[in-house]
């Protein structure tokens, strides 16, 4: 979006920010489930860990440094809890993608991470990832997450039409 070369993206929250202050990118369109979006902390089915409390010294995978919940929030609400990521849990470390922290987790690679919700109820429901294997042990509180975006350039005719035909795909409530 920077240098032009999209006119339209998708953003996560984290990334909408950075290209809102950087690029003075338009937001456009949000389905209604962004407006109440949740980062699910998950363990091995088996594990002694129940709350954010527990992962003190233990394994942590995050998602991709820039993932709004696989990342930002996940982080927020572990310095909410009391627990500092860097110092507090063993070895935190990146997978790079939702998909990638969850296989972590399933084969214990790492003892717990933090996941999209929508990406982890995705995987269990299209049998990529083992619910046998795997459990929430917490959901975050609600944010803001996605968002579609439109380059400041872009006529606002042309910005008006993207955005009223993501909101009729929606039905009319995104």
């Amino acid at each position: 979006m920077g240098n032009g070369s999209l006119d339209f993206a998708y953003f996560g929250g984290l990334t909408y920010v950075k290209a809102h202050a950087q690029y003075g990118v338009v937001p456009l369109a949000q389905r209604t489930t962004d407006l109440q979006f949740h980062s699910l902390f998950i363990t091995g089915a088996n594990s002694p860990i129940k709350s954010l409390a527990d992962l003190k010294g233990h394994t942590f995978v995050f998602g991709d440094i820039n993932s709004t919940s696989g990342h930002l929030m996940p982080y927020f609400e572990l310095k909410q809890a009391g627990i500092n990521a860097d110092k507090d849990l063993k070895d935190p470390r990146y997978s790079g993608s939702h998909p990638a922290t969850a296989k972590a987790v399933e084969s214990g690679a790492a003892e717990a991470g933090s996941i999209d919700e929508t990406v982890f109820n995705s995987m269990i429901a299209e049998g990529k990832l083992d619910k046998n294997k795997v459990r929430v042990f917490y959901t975050s509180k609600p944010f803001v997450d996605y968002v579609w975006a439109a380059r400041k350039e872009v006529d606002p005719a042309i910005q008006e039409k993207f955005a009223q035909a993501f909101t009729r795909l929606e039905g009319g409530s995104g």
